[in-house]
């Protein structure tokens, strides 16, 4: 079973063959269409991630509604159940950051490499909307190598279904 799995998960993500075991891997690229959030017409982003307690962060972009981030995130991975949540925020002039956006990328989608465009959506569930009417969409990439015990541990959970 472990030959099996490790052969399909690095066709699908090469990169894995150079991370560490137990390691979830989220790369954010850009965003495209984030809403106008201030009376300039522009805005100062930056990207959270979040994955077992740990949260890590881009750089900021400024004065931008189509941010380029070209951020890699490594985060140590536990028991392999756990979503990565990503928020996009606007930062603030006085006072605190104000949210934009969020999306969550459960584990078993990030294990299988994740490389695509996702919608934001606001915490109440509604999509985010930018200019002209435009999705708000922020473009990750997502992998993860697991430990043997973690291959071990699902193959024999699958075996009792």
């Amino acid at each position: 079973q472990k030959g099996v799995f490790s052969k399909e998960v690095a066709a699908n993500a090469p990169e894995l063959l150079k991370m560490p075991a137990g390691t979830v891997q989220v790369s954010i690229y850009y965003a495209k269409h984030l809403p106008v959030k201030t009376m300039f017409g522009l805005t100062d982003t930056y990207v959270r991630a979040t994955y077992e307690g740990k949260t890590m962060r881009t750089r900021t972009v400024r004065l931008s509604l189509d941010p380029k981030y070209n951020t890699t995130m490594r985060f140590p991975s536990g028991d392999c159940v756990n979503a990565v949540s990503i928020e996009v925020y606007q930062v603030g002039g006085i006072g605190s950051d104000l949210e934009i956006g969020q999306l969550i990328i459960p584990y078993k989608d990030i294990a299988r490499g994740v490389n695509k465009e996702f919608a934001l959506f606001e915490r109440s569930g509604a999509s985010v909307v930018g200019l002209q009417g435009k999705t708000t969409v922020l473009y990750v990439r997502g992998t993860a190598d697991m430990r043997e015990q973690d291959i071990g541990e699902i193959a024999h959970r699958r075996a009792e279904r």
